[in-house]
């Protein structure tokens, strides 16, 4: 029911739109000398306004949700008919689930149509030479493969963020602060790790190759490190509600 009520609500339409008006408006002005589609996708993916702006916009609908509930008093209705426990995973697995589809849902849908545009062919050997800095050998022979690595980056940095708005939300009670917080972190982390700390700057994470050496295991240990904080944050704000 909760699922339901989040991916009906109008937050959530509103911003599964916008990522995807990005993508195609991005898309559509980019000028290819390439007939390879993983080259338009990943230029795509990374020019897009949401490249700076997802963290905002996959907290936006669960900070609302959560703070609707909260200052109705449904949230009590809600703590009567299920345990603490159960009800913090039902809006984990929200939030993980909504942020995940909004970011990641609309670079599928574009790279299909990116797909079908061009066809399926493998990356350039020169471009993937002095651009592409993870897995250039992938990139050049699987590029599917290669796109799909994007999309699932795509999908655990929306689930993230959105976690994060979710325990601020639960935390402060202030819609404007579980949106912003998460991407003042995300904008201050690549201006504070630049340089030799890079593989904290959250930037990697949306897009893999912004890292000049990229290492996947770094990445998903940093992802996890988030995604706890965020959790804990849920937790102990639930809990203080609570009592």
């Amino acid at each position: 029911w909760q699922l339901k009520k989040l991916f009906s609500s109008v937050e959530f339409i509103f911003c599964f739109l916008t990522v995807f008006g990005c993508y195609v408006y991005v898309g559509e002005s980019v000028v290819s000398y390439s007939r390879v589609f993983l080259s338009d996708f990943l230029m795509t993916m990374s020019e897009t306004i949401m490249a700076l702006i997802f963290p905002m916009i996959v907290s936006l609908p669960v900070a609302m949700n959560y703070v609707a509930e909260s200052k109705s008093g449904n949230q009590n209705i809600l703590f009567s008919k299920l345990s603490v426990r159960r009800y913090i995973l039902c809006k984990l697995m929200n939030a993980i689930l909504l942020g995940g589809v909004i970011n990641s849902l609309p670079a599928v849908l574009y790279l299909l149509r990116i797909i079908l545009a061009k066809g399926i062919a493998g990356g350039d050997a020169l471009e993937s030479a002095w651009q592409i800095s993870l897995y250039p050998a992938l990139y050049e022979n699987q590029p599917l493969a290669y796109a799909m690595i994007s999309i699932v980056a795509l999908f655990i940095c929306g689930a993230v963020f959105s976690t994060i708005g979710l325990g601020i939300a639960a935390i402060c009670d202030k819609i404007y602060l579980a949106v912003l917080i998460p991407e003042i972190y995300y904008i201050g982390s690549a201006l504070a790790f630049w340089g030799k700390l890079k593989p904290l700057d959250a930037t990697t994470l949306y897009v893999l190759n912004n890292n000049p050496d990229p290492n996947l295991m770094i990445s998903a240990v940093y992802a996890a490190a988030l995604f706890c904080i965020g959790l804990l944050l849920f937790i102990v704000g639930v809990c203080k509600n609570v009592e």
